[in-house]
């Protein structure tokens, strides 16, 4: 229990009384007698009353608290304990009228005292996850040196992700139009938990959440526009219970790689930006293809829905341009400029219409035409031909001349053939016989005298002459020289070799 004592002087301003003398010193001794009776009651009581504040903590991770101990009576000063757990984590010592701190690098003590009581308060310089789980306690000593416990203090700490969170992804932010893309953002996964958002140039955008491992993760899926260029994408990391959380990750502003947006401009006396100019004739007209794309050194092409010869307009080198003095043959001409990047192509058209073409009355021109001269061919033109003509003539006298050479060649392979088959009929054994249907003429022959020889025999020489084909007297020649003569005209001599210059052969033949 605990005995408090208040004591209000009244001190009165009534004029009248404020010259008395006597009566300020009734009241001076009066307080003087109060005070004297208070501290005797003070140092009477045996009793000590602790408190400490707050009864439930809550603390940000790796912020500052405070905790305060209250002790009465005020005299006289006893020591007093913070506990932190079982482990004295700050003391109070009224010998030294000091604090004594063994854990000064994480917590901290100082004791006041006022004109009510004595106040003991502990700091802890950070706070932890793992501070949660102790209870923190007051204690003071009385009189009879016993340990007053306060009531346990429950501390509650709101957790911080650690501080490379948010983390956005993909690093890379250029995007391609019409693709599908997936933006991630990543937490960690702490108590309270916090909350992650994707804002799309300050706008709310809807995603999806989820957990894997310690971290939370919420992805926003989306199609890439055109319209998506130059766009920033932010993560916000926030906590209902944490009003300080510092935390986003940004992608952008994105580069989109976009297909290209085709105008044309048709400049003449005016100037046209919709998909028909009207020139006058013999205006001199510019007609400019402009692309809006992503890509650098894009493909510029031209095309007409009429046939223009290359002499009717002029091509700039990038082929952006097309330059044309407006004739009756660009009337109502489609012109489409088609422009090409990685991505693919995009187009615009325009069609020109020339005016004032009726209108037109031309003065007769007499045209001095030049005088005409005969085409010069060149002389290597010349020398080609010839060229190519004797080439020709030499192959086609080549082809005779083999012709003719395998013709003369096969015609004696057939006589020899022919020989050789005369030759294997009228092969003689004894004398010399003339196939009868070789001869053209009936055969004039002469008969020799008979003459007797040594053994007592006569001979008749009978000379017969024909008259055959060339090829019979080569065949017989051949006979000829094959057939073995009689002993007794061994010695004469053979016939010549050789085809006879006269149809009337002598073969040579015996007849006995």
């Amino acid at each position: 229990m605990s005995i408090q004592y208040r004591f209000v002087l009244l001190r009165s301003n009534n004029k009248k009384h404020s010259g008395s003398r006597g009566l300020r010193f009734w009241n001076d001794s009066v307080i003087r007698r109060l005070l004297f009776v208070y501290i005797i009651l003070q140092h009477t009581v045996d009793g000590t009353d602790i408190r400490n504040s707050p009864l439930l903590i809550v603390a940000t991770e790796g912020e500052p608290f405070q905790l305060d101990c209250t002790v009465r009576p005020l005299f006289p000063k006893v020591p007093i304990f913070w506990f932190r757990g079982n482990q004295i984590i700050a003391k109070y010592n009224p010998t030294i009228d000091g604090v004594e701190e063994p854990f000064k690098s994480k917590f901290t003590g100082v004791f006041e005292s006022t004109t009510s009581a004595n106040i003991f308060m502990l700091t802890i310089r950070y706070v932890e996850v793992s501070d949660a789980s102790y209870t923190y306690k007051c204690a003071a000593k009385n009189s009879n040196n016993e340990l007053i416990w306060s009531e346990g203090s429950e501390l509650k700490v709101n957790e911080i992700p650690d501080s490379k969170y948010p983390l956005c992804e993909p690093r890379d932010q250029t995007f391609n139009e019409n693709s599908r893309k997936s933006l991630t953002c990543r937490s960690e996964v702490i108590e309270p938990p916090v909350t992650l958002q994707w804002y799309k140039n300050s706008k709310l955008l809807n995603a999806t959440t989820s957990f894997t491992g310690n971290e939370v993760k919420v992805k926003y899926d989306f199609e890439v526009k055109y319209e998506d260029a130059t766009a920033e994408f932010m993560c916000v990391q926030s906590s209902s219970t944490i009003t300080k959380l510092n935390g986003n990750c940004t992608i952008g502003p994105i580069f989109v790689n976009y297909l290209p947006r085709v105008t044309i401009e048709c400049r003449s006396t005016k100037t046209y930006k919709n998909r028909s100019a009207i020139v006058k004739y013999n205006d001199v007209t510019v007609l400019i293809c402009i692309a809006k794309t992503a890509h650098a050194y894009p493909n510029y092409k031209w095309k007409f829905s009429k046939w223009l010869s290359p002499e009717d307009y002029i091509l700039s080198p990038d082929n952006r341009y097309v330059t044309f003095t407006a004739k009756e043959k660009h009337d109502n001409v489609m012109a489409t400029c088609t422009v090409t990047n990685k991505l693919g192509s995009g187009s615009a058209n325009i069609t020109i219409y020339v005016t004032d073409i009726k209108n037109l009355t031309p003065s007769p021109t007499i045209i001095n035409f030049p005088p005409q001269k005969s085409p010069e061919v060149p002389p290597s033109l010349i020398v080609a031909i010839i060229g190519i003509c004797t080439l020709f003539i030499v192959i086609i006298m080549s082809g005779v001349l083999c012709c003719l050479k395998f013709y003369m060649h096969r015609q004696f392979i057939n006589a020899h053939i022919r020989r050789q088959e005369i030759y294997q009929r009228h092969k003689p054994s004894i004398g010399c016989t003339i196939a009868q249907p070789e001869i053209y003429f009936e055969p004039k022959d002469s008969i020799s005298q008979s003459t007797n020889t040594s053994d007592g025999t006569s001979s008749t020489k009978r000379s017969i002459g024909i008259q055959v084909l060339p090829q019979v007297n080569l065949e017989l020649q051949d006979i000829h020289q094959q057939q073995t003569l009689p002993a007794r005209y061994r010695g004469r001599p053979l016939p010549k070799p050789g085809r006879p210059s006269s149809p009337i052969v002598d073969c040579g033949c015996s007849f006995v």
